[in-house]
């Protein structure tokens, strides 16, 4: 019987906590959900758009599942630098900035880890990013032809890529897994 009664406490405690997590995550999702949709909306029906029919609904799933949890990652940040409450009016002031949400203490807390914070989520957001990557990966690859130009005295014994400005093709050369192909 005790053990009937500690089962159910521990069950009416997980529901409790999962519906305080829901709330969270609502008022995170509010709170970031636009800006984050505005960022992305583009890439993700440009993505969409040159995938098969077939994979289309796969890929929007798994990318709309990948916001979803970089919401739930944004508020396990914040609930690690402030209590429920806290994240609750920091949340609300955010969505709401012209009504002084944020007074006394939890003004002065606010105000000495927002810089942290802040990188801690900004962290956060390049760790999301590198997931998003292994979802692209499943549907996209990048097959640049004619690349591997010879050297040309022209361009004083370098390739016509050595010498061009292609500072996107930079930064995805070193972020990318990057192999050759016979063809």
């Amino acid at each position: 019987m005790k053990k009937l009664i500690l089962a159910l406490f521990l069950l009416g405690s997980f529901q409790f906590a999962t519906a305080q997590s829901q709330e969270i995550l609502t008022l995170v999702e509010n709170s970031f959900g636009k800006a984050v949709k505005e960022n992305l909306s583009e890439p993700r029906e440009q993505i969409k758009s040159i995938l098969p029919e077939d994979k289309q609904e796969d890929f929007l799933k798994e990318f709309d599942g990948a916001i979803f949890i970089l919401y739930k990652k944004v508020a396990q940040v914040l609930l690690k630098n402030f209590s429920e409450e806290e994240v609750k009016a920091i949340l609300n002031a955010k969505q709401d900035p012209d009504n002084n949400l944020l007074t006394g203490d939890l003004l002065n807390k606010y105000s000495d880890k927002e810089v942290a914070v802040g990188e801690e989520i900004s962290a956060t957001t390049d760790e999301w990013a590198m997931m998003i990557e292994g979802i692209l990966m499943k549907y996209l690859v990048l097959l640049c032809d004619g690349m591997a130009d010879t050297p040309n005295d022209v361009f004083g014994g370098k390739t016509p890529m050595e010498c061009a400005n292609k500072p996107f093709m930079d930064k995805l050369a070193k972020t990318a897994e990057i192999g050759l192909c016979r063809t």
